[in-house]
């Protein structure tokens, strides 16, 4: 007798199809991870013998040292295997809701490539942060410690493809959701970086920004605030471009243009910041107190007034933004009377700031989710156009 099989419920296959396609994605996660590790311990053989080449004993910092080694080639993988992520593995859109995916399609080429730069630099330079800061402990814990030249670049070879399989891994999970959480993380690391390598322990006595007009601190600050602020800004542009696919029912659409250029204020005042060093050259000091000035009033006039631009949003974040807010202009007021210092008064804005930034884009992806029909979401193995 002929048996009919049934067709398997809709749900059923979906589920199938998201199990095929996770278990394709972690295969080619692994793959990519890989080959940027062989490619990387490669490199990091042929930088190893040039670097400690004539040196029978190697340390592990200064000149023809481990470190001196494996840093080049550290940053210059993480650079181009970010960058190359970024479009292969990056943008693997099936963790993003409907809404995101269709604000993501409708991106212009230029914010693409200016994400995609941007993205590729600031793993680079975390990259470089990280591999300093291993080094720097190391060297405390093992001072004065040499190595046989073969030990040493055995060593080269297994630092590089570490670096370059967790960081191809890492971004091969991206999303654009991302770019803000690694902002913040770039801007603390490279904050606390500066502030152990300035030069004058008395800098808290000035500002933030005097660790970026004095070596070697400014090495750190300034690409920080200038890394920092373009991926604040290619972040929370997505944002907005979220935000305009959920007016009215989320965000008035009088607010669309003011969230755009509060954005674009704030971005550009943080990366002016490192941009100009106050004392650098002549004008520059009107620069950078201009982008700081402004990029601290934006911060605010978004934070307070949430609750008329964006009503869709649950009471509590308007609740917790306005506090934050209002908390940033309390500071100025102690800071104008004396009662704080002026390094305090800026320390309560990246205190108030960066949880802000990262809550709203919370907030945000909720909201998208919401208003993500589930029968209107994008394949599952789709990509954005945008680029290609």
């Amino acid at each position: 007798m002929d048996k009919t099989t049934a067709p398997l419920p809709p749900s059923v296959q979906n589920l199938a199809v998201a199990s095929s396609h996770s278990t394709f994605f972690e295969s080619r996660q692994l793959q990519f991870a890989g080959l940027a590790a062989l490619v990387a311990s490669v490199i990091g053989l042929v930088m190893g013998i040039i670097t400690t080449g004539g040196t029978p004993n190697v340390s592990l910092v200064g000149n023809s040292s481990i470190r001196a080694a494996t840093m080049p080639v550290a940053v210059i993988i993480a650079i181009i295997v970010a960058f190359v992520g970024y479009r292969s593995l990056s943008m693997n859109t099936a963790q993003l809701s409907a809404l995101e995916r269709q604000a993501l399609n409708a991106r212009g080429a230029a914010l693409y490539w200016i994400g995609r730069v941007t993205l590729a630099l600031m793993m680079g330079f975390l990259c470089y942060l990280v591999v300093s800061l291993t080094f720097s402990y190391l060297d405390i814990a093992f001072k004065g410690t040499t190595i046989f030249r073969f030990s040493a670049i055995l060593l080269v070879i297994m630092f590089c493809a570490a670096v370059a399989f967790i960081v191809a891994y890492a971004v091969s999970n991206f999303t654009i959701r991302s770019v803000i959480p690694l902002s913040a993380a770039l801007v603390t690391l490279g904050l606390l970086t500066s502030m152990v390598t300035v030069a004058n322990p008395q800098w808290w006595t000035e500002s933030l920004s005097y660790m970026g007009d004095h070596p070697p601190s400014w090495d750190i600050f300034n690409p920080t605030m200038i890394l920092t602020g373009l991926g604040v800004l290619v972040g929370a542009l997505h944002i907005v471009s979220v935000m305009q696919l959920m007016a009215p029912q989320v965000v008035t659409p009088r607010a669309l243009p003011i969230f755009t250029v509060g954005f674009v204020v704030i971005g550009l005042g943080i990366a002016g910041v490192g941009f100009f060093p106050y004392s650098y050259r002549p004008g520059y000091n009107i620069i950078h107190d201009v982008s700081s000035h402004a990029m601290a009033l934006a911060f605010i006039a978004l934070m307070v007034f949430m609750r008329w631009l964006a009503p869709g949003f649950p009471r509590t974040f308007h609740i917790a933004s306005a506090v934050m807010g209002l908390t940033i202009v309390a500071a100025i007021v102690v800071w104008l009377a004396g009662g704080m210092s002026f390094v305090l008064f800026e320390l309560v804005v990246f205190a108030m700031a960066v949880p802000w930034l990262l809550l709203l884009q919370r907030y945000t992806i909720s909201a998208a989710i919401d208003l993500s029909p589930a029968a209107q979401q994008a394949p599952l193995n789709s990509h954005p156009v945008v680029g290609r």
